[in-house]
C-alpha cells in the first residue's frame, strides 16, 4: 500500500486554465515536523482501512465539537474576517449540518471500495468554517486523507478547523 501511495504521490496532477491542461515542473512534499515522514505515506494507510461506520462516529464528533465551541468559533471569525452576527451564526450551523447530513449518510453512499489517496483542499478566507468543513469532509467521508490550505491571515479560525 505505501509503494503504490508514493507512486500516487509522485504524479504530477494539472490545473485546469481556460479549458486546457497546465503543469509545473515544481513539486513539493508535505512533511510532518514532528516526525519528519511524508503526511501521506504516515496517515492515509491506516485512515483509508477505516470503516464506513468508524469514518460515520468521526465526522459527528467533529459536528459536535464545532456546536459545542460555537461562541469561540464566533469570536474567531469576528475578529478575523469581520463578518456580522448573522452571517457567522449561518456559517457555523451550516458547518454543523454540513458534517452531521454527511455523516448520516456514509454508509449507504460510500460506493468507492478503495480510497484514491491524499486529496488537496483549498479554502476561502471569508466562509472558512462552512467551505473548509466542506472541502475536507467528503474526502474523509470516503476514506481519503486531505491536506488544507487554508487563509495564513487568518490562524485562529484555520487552526480551529483542525477539529475535523
Amino acid at each position: 500500500m505505501t509503494s503504490d501511495l508514493v507512486e500516487q504521490a509522485s504524479v504530477t496532477v494539472p490545473f485546469i486554465i481556460n479549458g486546457k491542461d497546465v503543469t509545473s515542473t515544481s513539486t513539493f512534499k508535505v512533511i510532518d515536523p514532528a516526525t519528519g515522514e511524508q503526511v501521506a505515506e504516515a496517515v492515509f494507510p491506516s485512515w483509508s482501512q477505516t470503516k464506513p461506520s468508524f469514518r460515520r462516529d468521526t465526522i459527528f464528533r467533529a459536528a459536535d465539537l464545532f456546536f459545542s465551541r460555537k461562541q469561540e468559533l464566533l469570536s474567531y471569525q469576528s475578529k478575523e474576517t469581520g463578518a456580522g452576527v448573522q452571517f457567522m451564526e449561518i456559517s457555523i450551523s451550516a458547518t454543523v449540518q454540513i458534517l452531521r447530513d454527511l455523516g448520516g449518510r456514509i454508509e449507504a453512499a460510500v460506493q468507492v471500495k478503495e480510497p484514491y489517496s491524499v486529496v488537496l483542499a483549498i479554502a476561502p478566507w471569508n466562509a472558512p468554517y462552512v467551505l473548509g468543513a466542506r472541502s475536507v469532509a467528503f474526502a474523509l467521508a470516503t476514506g481519503n486523507t486531505t491536506i488544507r490550505k487554508g487563509s495564513e491571515m487568518k490562524p485562529n479560525e484555520e487552526q480551529s478547523n483542525g477539529i475535523l
